[in-house]
């Protein structure tokens, strides 16, 4: 019997800031049933690390942080992670395709005017 639960990120927003850890934040649909909103991806170092969304609060003078959500076993937290570093590496390909393309269009008018004169 196969346990492995299937998760699906979508990239919700990216940032280019790159004084800032934060890089993405991220949605992850669980087995098409339960969507996850929130997902933060940082990148520390060469590392990325994920974190569930999260309530924060007082306690004796200091702030403390509460997953709303979080996966049980390793396998869980190893595929989710997988899933949304995955879904954000997609998303520079096709933001880096798309600079690409936009820098073709640029050079587009230049020729045709040169082809015009």
């Amino acid at each position: 019997m196969n346990n492995k639960v299937k998760f699906k990120a979508n990239i919700d927003r990216m940032f280019d800031n790159p004084q800032s850890t934060l890089k993405a934040i991220a949605s992850v649909t669980v087995e098409n049933a339960i969507a996850i909103h929130g997902i933060k991806l940082c990148k520390q170092g060469d590392e990325f690390r994920i974190y569930m969304p999260q309530n924060s609060y007082m306690k004796n003078g200091e702030k403390k942080y509460e997953d709303y959500v979080h996966p049980i076993t390793r396998e869980a937290r190893f595929d989710l992670d997988n899933a949304v570093i995955y879904a954000y590496e997609q998303r520079l390909h096709m933001r880096e395709d798309q600079e690409y393309i936009d820098l073709e269009d640029e050079e587009e008018p230049e020729s045709v005017m040169e082809q015009t004169m």
